[in-house]
């Protein structure tokens, strides 16, 4: 399994944006749990990684899903969860915890480096398969595409052509921080740049990016 760490970073990190942009705790999430699984049994069978950076790894999600769950928003536990899933996913790429020689701070330099690259990648993956499938015809991800095409309320195509920036609207699934939000009657693919909102929340368009919108929570009342 030597060389294929990265692998398992972009496929794990992949999947954690699918389930977060995602309703739910679902296949996503557990994919995502295997590919990391995955790559710290491959970093101990090398000998790098043990039970303190498994243990710091589980504690970063424990962190997180307070965040999420606990405490809407992204705050400190969320800010900390993530810091110390870096920490851990670094710490597993390597048999010493801490550099004690410049060949040694040149190893940590060289790992991060990777594991930047890694999240690099996956993240430019999904990025790309935004702007992607809303224009394909396939609706193999529930959450990110959508196919009510027999709804009463079905999501508007033609975004580009409208301006919806500063536009009030209502959360009309949860966002965590991905899901709809309806303005006018219609229903728009949206992010929250919160983090987690509400089903039910005002909210505001604060960014429109063709087929995706950016949204907040708006204490404004609408006019």
């Amino acid at each position: 399994m030597e060389g294929l760490g990265p692998l398992f970073i972009i496929i794990a990190v992949f999947f954690l944006y699918l389930e977060l942009k995602t309703p739910g705790i679902g296949v996503f999430g557990a994919l995502s749990a295997v590919a990391f699984a995955a790559f710290f049994v491959g970093k101990y069978y090398e000998g790098q990684a043990g039970y303190m950076e498994a243990t710091l790894f589980i504690l970063a999600i424990v962190l997180i899903a307070m965040e999420i769950f606990v405490f809407p928003g992204f705050g400190v536990a969320g800010i900390a969860g993530v810091i110390l899933m870096f920490i851990s996913l670094v710490l597993a790429m390597q048999d010493f915890t801490i550099p004690r020689s410049d060949v040694e701070y040149n190893i940590v330099l060289g790992n991060m480096s990777e594991l930047v690259l890694s999240i690099m990648a996956a993240s430019g993956i999904f990025i790309l398969m935004l702007f992607v499938l809303p224009r394909s015809k396939f609706t193999v991800l529930p959450g990110l595409i959508s196919n009510d095409t027999q709804d009463n309320h079905q999501l508007n195509v033609k975004k580009e052509t409208l301006h919806l920036d500063g536009k009030f609207g209502i959360a009309a699934t949860e966002f965590m921080p991905g899901g709809k939000v309806e303005i006018d009657g219609e229903l728009y693919q949206a992010n929250s740049i919160t983090g987690w909102i509400e089903k039910g929340s005002k909210v505001i368009v604060v960014k429109q990016e063709g087929n995706l919108l950016l949204i907040k929570p708006s204490d404004i009342a609408q006019s």
